[in-house]
């Protein structure tokens, strides 16, 4: 099954880490890479996902509002929890932050314990990293419930981010 139909089948979470001086387009554009090399689009999403450390950061804030995608914090111990399943291991990550990869295990602990899983490692850049993980329509409405008010998604051309 394409990475398109296992996210319309159910819910795609896009989790996100970056360094404190990521701009909101540094963010974007991992964000583009992991679509592209996922086979993906923007309006696959059904929510943006960052570490408790991350959570008051304006260029994760800006491109949850850019992409009309709610921002959900992980829980701590969903983190800690979805550790083992990330498919990188950072040792800049896990010095920054106890986990092998930030964006790889807030992706899952949002989609959830239940059958979720990464559509593969999370795509890098200088500033900033994402990793997209699938979950079962259910588990993502239990997960992404109360997460915030739905924005309106807004075009975003990642080309030329």
């Amino acid at each position: 099954m394409s990475a398109r139909a296992v996210c319309s089948a159910g819910a795609c979470i896009a989790g996100v880490g970056c360094r404190v001086s990521a701009s909101v387009d540094d963010i974007l554009a991992v964000i583009g890479q992991a679509l592209k090399r996922d086979g993906l689009r923007p309006e696959n999403l059904t929510a943006l996902a960052c570490i408790p450390a991350r959570a008051e950061h304006p260029a994760i804030q800006a491109a949850a509002a850019r992409l009309g995608l709610s921002l959900v914090v992980a829980d701590p111990a969903a983190l800690a929890a979805m550790a083992g399943a990330c498919l990188t291991r950072s040792d800049a990550a896990l010095a920054a932050t106890g986990l092998p990869s930030a964006s790889e295990a807030a992706a899952l602990a949002v989609a959830g314990p239940d059958g979720a899983r990464l559509l593969g490692p999370r795509s890098a850049s200088p500033m900033a990293t994402c990793a997209i993980a699938s979950a079962s329509a259910s588990a993502s409405a239990r997960r992404t419930a109360g997460a915030g008010q739905e924005q309106q998604p807004h075009a975003v051309d990642f080309k030329n981010v």
